[in-house]
């Protein structure tokens, strides 16, 4: 198959890349340390799939989360990778696919999807929904 996500972000470059969290992550985040208070960022493992810049995750890390990313772009990974060398912080960021995610079972709190799972075929949804439950603590968080 194809990778579109390559084109478009190998051919716009730096036009393709978000340099800010959405607005849903960080009421996400803000939601989180209100419902549970005693909890430390640094204990939280948080997976953004579909990542893209790393946006969201830069974001998140600042904050101390232990934050991953996966993209099936190469081009966005290694921009992702070079935005949190440069703002000096850590995160896990990889090439993969939604549906084949590269980490071990219930490691996850929190799995950010936003607008990934709109844009693939029916069988590499249902794939790629079993995966994240896979790689989810309980579940995830109730909310």
């Amino acid at each position: 198959m194809k990778n579109q996500w390559e084109d478009i972000y190998s051919k716009k470059q730096e036009e393709a890349m978000m340099q800010f969290p959405f607005s849903i992550v960080i009421e996400l985040i803000n939601f989180h340390k209100r419902k549970y208070p005693n909890m430390k960022p640094e204990d939280i493992n948080i997976l953004e799939v579909g990542c893209g810049s790393g946006s969201n995750i830069r974001y998140l890390a600042g904050l101390g989360y232990n934050v991953y990313g996966i993209d099936i772009s190469e081009t966005a990974v290694n921009y992702a990778k070079n935005s949190f060398k440069k703002s000096n912080l850590t995160g896990h960021i990889e090439t993969a696919s939604v549906d084949k995610l590269p980490f071990q079972d219930n490691f996850f709190h929190v799995v950010i999807e936003h607008g990934v799972l709109m844009c693939v075929y029916e069988d590499i949804y249902i794939k790629a929904i079993d995966e994240i439950h896979r790689v989810m603590v309980g579940g995830g968080f109730p909310y």
